[in-house]
């Protein structure tokens, strides 16, 4: 069924970029991509929307999010700094982050982080759940 919905809006894509298409194609990718491992279509397609949609917020979650699993770790925290000035609303990108910034020891900036994303809404199409979220800043503060 993914495959399905990706195939489709890469259709939709190829009539003509949009904004919507990009977010919602990255984020479809990234799922595929962390369920099979293979980072690179999901991160090129996220690289180039960026160039097109520059300080889109959920393009620019999507490319930090790409290059966190990719592990590109430095050029995530620059994306998901410059997001944040954006002001992200969405919990992946708080998420996200933060494993960024606790794979650089930043851990009580990921703290934040963790803490700020469990006050965003999460909703059926979110890509990370609250209780994910609950369970890794758990973990890192009964270290």
């Amino acid at each position: 069924m993914l495959d399905e919905a990706i195939e489709l809006l890469k259709a939709v894509w190829d009539r003509g970029p949009s904004v919507t298409a990009a977010g919602t194609l990255g984020a479809l990718m990234l799922v595929k991509a962390r369920e099979d491992g293979d980072y690179a279509e999901a991160l090129s397609f996220c690289e180039s929307t960026n160039e097109q949609f520059t300080y889109e917020r959920t393009i620019m979650a999507n490319l930090g999010e790409a290059y966190y699993l990719s592990g590109q770790n430095e050029e995530a925290l620059k994306v998901f700094g410059e997001l944040m000035d954006c002001g992200s609303q969405a919990p992946a990108p708080f998420y996200f982050y933060a494993l960024a910034l606790l794979k650089a020891g930043r851990n009580e900036e990921a703290e934040e982080m963790l803490n700020l994303s469990l006050r965003q809404r999460f909703s059926a199409l979110t890509t990370v759940s609250k209780k994910t979220v609950r369970a890794k800043l758990e973990e890192i503060t009964t270290e």
